[in-house]
């Protein structure tokens, strides 16, 4: 399985995977950043398998929201400190990673924020992409997007 965005304008792209299922390569344009929307619980192996994932591509902005998201957020933040073999951070505007859990929000807000507020740690590159990563058990590519769009 491969995503590929490619898309000199902002784009918005959805990906379903499923508790089990192998961790695709991602070409994005870069910047980009991710609204992971949980909605079923996952190994900690899982967690930091994916975690680690999204570093390998260089996610500027993690949103997390649903099942544990809370616990999501520290296991990108302990990826990205792994990445750098926990290093003091020097370069933050070009390689830092910014993370955010909602744990009390609806969705419809998590979209917004990213939409309004998610830009990389300087504020100075534009996002180009925005990936919704929905871990569940099924797809809902349509419902997602259009709340997105709508947000």
């Amino acid at each position: 399985m491969n995503l590929v965005l490619t898309s000199p304008e902002p784009a918005t792209s959805y990906l379903h995977l499923p508790a089990r299922s192998k961790l695709p390569a991602l070409h994005v344009a870069r910047p980009w950043r991710c609204v992971l929307v949980l909605e079923i619980e996952v190994s900690s192996h899982r967690q930091n398998e994916v975690s680690d994932w999204l570093m390998a591509h260089d996610c500027r902005y993690a949103m997390a929201w649903g099942v544990d998201c809370h616990v999501w957020d520290d296991a990108i933040d302990w990826a990205y400190l792994a990445k750098k073999n926990y290093a003091p951070v020097h370069d933050w505007e070009h390689d830092g990673i910014m993370t955010t859990w909602h744990e009390e929000e609806q969705l419809e807000e998590v979209f917004d924020f990213c939409k309004r507020h998610a830009t990389h740690a300087t504020g100075k590159e534009p996002i180009l992409h925005t990936l919704i990563l929905h871990i569940a058990d099924r797809p809902d590519e349509d419902r997602l997007l259009a709340l997105y769009a709508g947000a």
